[in-house]
């Protein structure tokens, strides 16, 4: 025997109940959303020296500049700064315009290239087989913050080696570590992007003097 059901409530179609939830998301917006706020600015910044251009005759070498490596603690577009041993913090709204072991590869090849001390200086633009190759890390690149002053620090290691010595006991001619600290004159990201262009400068005219020196031993 068929029993009929008698429905207490309206079916509700789909069409129905899309209005109803785009209806209710409608009302409880205004409660999730903050004021109207505009984003935080962020400021990114770079590194800016001058280089003094070499007057002496190129070396016949052609030194391929391989991109650096560079410690974790620093691989990172924000500026790090340390403010007690073992800890590092990070500016959310100041970064590095590129990652700092590009800044520094970038601004070797091109002191290098403008220093006319080689016969050429070759990057991944360029196809021309070198005679020597430079390879490098950045161990340390960061705001270091005393209560009186703060510093830029740099640290890079590097390695200088030739490219077709068969035997590896004499392919290596040198590898060394470079260290620079500069007081920054202000107690700001912008200080600190100063001090550090200065560190890497002097860091650069470091290693160019000691590659140059060592490719001129007899």
């Amino acid at each position: 025997m068929l029993r009929h059901i008698t429905l207490r409530e309206p079916l509700m179609y789909p069409s129905t109940m899309l209005l109803s939830l785009l209806l209710v998301l409608c009302m409880l917006a205004p409660a999730c959303m903050s004021p109207g706020q505009p984003a935080p600015r962020i400021d990114f910044y770079t590194l800016e020296y001058d280089v003094p251009v070499q007057k002496e005759a190129p070396l016949p070498v052609i030194l391929d500049i391989q991109r650096f490596g560079i410690a974790p603690d620093y691989s990172t577009l924000r500026m790090v700064f340390k403010e007690a041993p073992y800890k590092r913090q990070e500016y959310v709204y100041h970064r590095w315009h590129a990652d700092p072991a590009d800044l520094v590869t970038s601004f070797l090849r091109r002191d290098f290239t403008l220093s006319n001390s080689f016969l050429a200086v070759s990057g991944p633009e360029t196809s021309l087989p070198p005679t020597h190759i430079l390879s490098g890390n950045v161990i340390a690149f960061y705001e270091q913050d005393e209560a009186d002053v703060w510093q830029a620090v740099l640290q890079l290691s590097i390695t200088l080696f030739k490219a077709d010595e068969p035997d590896v006991t004499k392919r290596v001619l040198f590898q060394k570590c470079y260290k620079n600290a500069v007081n920054c004159p202000a107690k700001n990201p912008s200080g600190v992007a100063q001090t550090m262009s200065q560190a890497m400068k002097t860091t650069s005219l470091q290693i160019l003097s000691d590659v140059t020196h060592a490719l001129t031993r007899p």
